[in-house]
């Protein structure tokens, strides 16, 4: 799994703020996407080396947290 931490190259938020706003043709254009045929196979690799998989990345919370997370509430102090 390759999934990309660094934030630095993700879609600046003035522009990531302004999708909702605009025509979807416009969005296509900004995403530099292929309407209605998609990306192509070279256009996938890239776009995968840049910003990494779909993916989102998921931390685990120990086995030993969530037991004693169970004795840190209400019902369970009664």
């Amino acid at each position: 799994m390759n999934t990309k931490t660094n934030e630095s190259d993700d879609v600046p938020l003035s522009r990531a703020s302004k999708f909702h706003h605009q025509e979807w043709t416009e969005i296509v254009d900004d995403l530099q996407a292929n309407y209605p045929d998609g990306l192509d196979s070279d256009d996938v690799t890239q776009r995968i080396q840049k910003y990494g998989y779909n993916e989102v990345a998921v931390k685990s919370v120990p086995k030993w947290l969530i037991f004693l997370r169970q004795f840190n509430n209400v019902i369970g102090r009664l």
